[in-house]
């Protein structure tokens, strides 16, 4: 927050000049004061955001295009109960003519950092219409996705190598995650998972394989924990169709797409999906992570918490093997944790993984 200022302003600066910072004192004003380098660049000025929506600055969702030059942003706009979406040019500061829209809950951007994805709610805010907008076009965002059943809710994701978005249809009686062709956004959408109402499910690419992260029931019998499960994906180039993992045993009970709620046409398809580690009565899958390298493990066994990584991609094995027979690494922690929480951990390609720890005596 500058001197004089009521609301924060949002930096960035270089990592090889993170080093350097030493103006720790004043933040806001981006300097080194001993070289007099200034190593800090202004995303947005929360001011001047206020000044736009009534002196009210409160931000919901942001997010920066993989390639650094644009963030996309929510503004709640106090006077019409909404969050108007911007999009900011990092190159000059300039907000973009297009997309600007009202009623946003989700972002997601493309791999190229060309086209973005958002989700819009209805006045009683349930995001309900998905839409695409390509950045620098003077068309319309194209909407490629609306619900208008009641109970049912929308909400996308990328996966952490941007190749693909997610999009996660969730009501009271069933659970399903489509993907899209992060490259090719008005491709065919596939259906990747359905399953029942109120379960956890995430889906993450790696290494030409999808993985899916979830406590859904297992040949049709309730689970007590969350397992990871992997399948191989298809690309045929010349049709871009997508092969992806499906619960065999939903097959029969829901075979049946609603082709009016998408465009262009959905894609459905099965394979068969494997467990990523043989199942093991004494450790417990509490949450997971990918970078470029290696999937991190948030395990417990009995009572005590773990982080372990395992390197990527996993070696050929005729059968599943336990979590050893990958030659984890297990991280030294202290004593008595009690939580374990992933960080923001954005960049994909990097080594450095950041993870939250909570304990009653650190």
């Amino acid at each position: 927050v500058e001197d004089g200022k009521q609301f924060p302003v949002l930096c960035r600066r270089l990592a090889s000049l993170n080093e350097e910072f030493i103006s720790h004192k004043s933040p806001s004003a981006g300097f080194d004061f001993t070289s007099g380098i200034k190593i800090e660049q202004k995303l947005i000025d929360y001011n001047q955001e206020a000044e736009r929506f009534g002196g009210y600055a409160y931000e919901e969702v942001s997010e920066v295009s993989p390639d650094h030059r644009y963030i996309a942003y929510t503004m709640y706009d106090k006077d019409n109960d909404f969050f108007k979406l911007s999009v900011r040019d990092l190159n000059n500061g300039s907000l973009c003519d297009k997309p600007q829209a009202d009623w946003v809950s989700n972002v997601a951007w493309s791999k190229n950092g060309r086209v973005l994805f958002y989700v819009v709610t209805d006045h009683y805010k349930r995001p309900c219409r998905l839409y695409c907008s390509i950045l620098g076009s003077n068309e319309d965002a194209v909407l490629l996705l609306e619900e208008s059943r009641e109970n049912v809710y929308l909400n996308i994701r990328h996966t952490k190598d941007y190749n693909f978005i997610t999009v996660y249809v969730l009501s009271t009686t069933a659970s399903k995650v489509y993907m899209i062709d992060s490259s090719n956004p008005l491709s065919e959408m596939t259906l990747v998972w359905e399953g029942v109402p109120f379960v956890h499910c995430v889906v993450e690419h790696h290494g030409g394989h999808l993985y899916l992260f979830t406590d859904a029931a297992r040949g049709g019998q309730p689970v007590d924990n969350h397992y990871l499960l992997c399948s191989p994906v298809d690309v045929a180039s010349d049709q871009r169709v997508w092969q992806a993992m499906y619960h065999i045993w939903w097959a029969c009970n829901y075979c049946r797409i609603n082709r009016a709620i998408w465009r262009p046409e959905v894609v459905f398809l099965r394979v068969k999906e494997e467990n990523v580690f043989a199942d093991d009565p004494d450790m417990i899958i509490e949450d997971v992570d990918f970078c470029n390298t290696h999937l991190v493990l948030i395990i417990r066994e009995s009572q005590k918490l773990r982080l372990c990584a395992v390197p990527l991609p996993f070696p050929s094995h005729k059968e599943t093997v336990r979590l050893a027979e990958h030659c984890p690494r297990f991280l030294s922690l202290p004593n008595h944790v009690c939580e374990i929480l992933p960080g923001s951990n954005y960049d994909f390609q990097s080594s450095t993984m950041r993870f939250a720890i909570s304990s009653p005596v650190v």
